[in-house]
């Protein structure tokens, strides 16, 4: 009785979003329902940005077939949050965050406890959480969100600066098989196509050709366009951290 009251609840204000905001609301919320899903290897409802595509090892059965990917996940959690759908928003953001290799980057592919461990996608997630805060503030579920992340935020950010740095002193996308480096196994990736993976503009005429360089791992291209996504993204999470945890002077964090 508890749960079918809080459904009711929650469906009436979410028509009450719907009544106010109109038709593009309501397309938003019916694409974010349709992607929805709960598997048991995640530890809430996620949204994938397709239901068609699959990264988890040969599932048991097509139900548990799915794939997350950084970015995609991190805005369908603004999307969600944009809809009315608080909650869903929340605990999709979670499993995204906590996704975060031993490395300390959110990987370009996960799912099924599978990550690709050579590549991340576009950091937009420092700069995400900030407009989420910015719509909910700092009570509430998205306040927790905030308190939660920061950390993982701030590890993943430094991560570019310690193995996305070019000799220029600007960032390259690259792929580099972290995992396989401390297990001695056969590494995937490192490789062009891999590196094209990593920018999140996959069919961009900008990567054709062959630019990997294997020995640093990354394309020897400094990419003015994501070198400015991780900075924007830094700052995002400095103006964060100094929101979230105004009295703590370790808070402090330079991008």
């Amino acid at each position: 009785d508890v749960v079918l009251k809080h459904m009711i609840q929650m469906r009436a204000q979410e028509l009450n979003c719907e009544n106010a905001r109109g038709e593009a609301l309501s397309i938003a919320h019916a694409s974010i329902m349709w992607n929805l899903i709960y598997t048991p290897a995640e530890e809430g409802p996620v949204l994938p940005v397709d239901r068609s595509w699959n990264h988890v090892p040969d599932p048991v059965n097509p139900d548990f077939r799915y794939a997350m990917f950084a970015w995609d996940n991190e805005l369908a959690s603004f999307i969600a949050l944009h809809a009315g759908l608080e909650e869903i928003a929340v605990s999709n953001w979670f499993q995204s965050i906590k996704s975060l290799t031993a490395f300390g980057f959110i990987p370009n592919v996960y799912a099924g406890g599978v990550k690709t461990q050579d590549r991340t996608e576009p950091p937009l997630a420092g700069l995400i959480l900030e407009k989420m805060v910015q719509m909910k503030g700092l009570n509430g579920l998205i306040g927790l969100a905030a308190r939660v992340s920061m950390k993982a935020l701030v590890e993943y950010n430094d991560w570019f600066f310690n193995y996305r740095l070019n000799p220029d002193g600007f960032i390259s996308v690259g792929s580099k098989d972290y995992e396989a480096i401390l297990s001695g196994a056969h590494p995937s990736g490192e490789n062009m196509q891999a590196a094209r993976f990593e920018s999140g503009l996959d069919n961009s005429p900008m990567y054709d050709g062959e630019m990997y360089n294997k020995s640093m791992g990354l394309m020897n291209l400094s990419d003015v366009g994501f070198s400015s996504l991780v900075a924007a993204d830094g700052l995002a999470i400095a103006r964060l951290l100094r929101k979230v945890f105004p009295s703590d002077p370790s808070a402090e964090f330079t991008a």
